[in-house]
């Protein structure tokens, strides 16, 4: 692929990037973390988990046809859904 594809946007202005990406390798992430080898070319399921670390910070698992293929750390505030404004 030649470009960036959002998989997710947490951010109900939609002012700042997004959550979630393809990037133009294939792979799977945010902040250069990125893992997996998505096609564009044909049907593929994909999986992102997000665990409460308690620490101030989540882990990220990312999945490709139920198939684990990669974890990441990130600030917990970067995955907060707001319950009244939704995403």
């Amino acid at each position: 692929t030649n470009h960036w594809m959002a998989l997710l946007q947490t951010d109900p202005t939609n002012i700042s990037d997004a959550d979630f990406l393809v990037n133009m390798a294939g792979g799977l992430g945010i902040n250069g973390s990125y893992t997996g080898k998505f096609a564009v070319d044909q049907w593929q399921r994909v999986a992102l988990t997000v665990n409460d670390n308690g620490d101030g910070t989540v882990t990220l698992s990312k999945y490709l046809q139920g198939v684990l293929v990669g974890s990441q750390s990130m600030p917990t505030s970067r995955c907060q859904i707001d319950p009244e404004k939704g995403f």
